[in-house]
């Protein structure tokens, strides 16, 4: 069993269990209120589609209600991350939910030292399209 799975027997940081998802305080969090969503069953971190729908649903409303939880916990605004790819620590799908003072353009245009907002002409919006939608396999 990987660590995250191991989690939810953690009563100090288990906030809540439905069915199919569970809810902890982040270990070593970034800041108060920093928590991680994530499904019961072991699911890889890239691919959402491994769950069933009715375990999407469950995951996604506890989101939700989380996500509400710490906005009303705070005077900011709940941010909600997947890492992907080259960013993932552990193995098992999970979501990350904290309060942050900023929006998310200004949040990942102050870390990633980049402008909150590109102009870019429509051709470039086609392109764009364009490539994506080919990449996209109907399932």
């Amino acid at each position: 069993m990987c660590e995250l799975c191991n989690t939810i027997n953690n009563t100090n940081r288990l906030i809540k269990q439905t069915k199919h998802s569970f809810c902890i305080i982040c270990l070593d969090p970034l800041k108060l209120w920093h928590v991680m969503v994530l499904p019961k069953r072991h699911v890889t971190q890239t691919n959402m589609s491994d769950m069933s729908a009715e375990e999407s649903k469950d995951i996604i409303t506890l989101l939700d209600e989380i996500q509400e939880v710490i906005e009303n916990l705070t005077d900011e605004s709940a941010v909600i991350l997947k890492n992907n790819g080259k960013h993932i620590t552990q193995a098992h799908l999970h979501f990350h939910i904290f309060p942050s003072k900023w929006y998310l353009r200004n949040l990942i245009g102050n870390y990633e030292n980049i402008p909150e907002r590109q102009s870019i002409s429509e051709d470039k919006y086609i392109e764009m399209r364009d490539i994506i939608q080919s990449k996209i396999t109907n399932k």
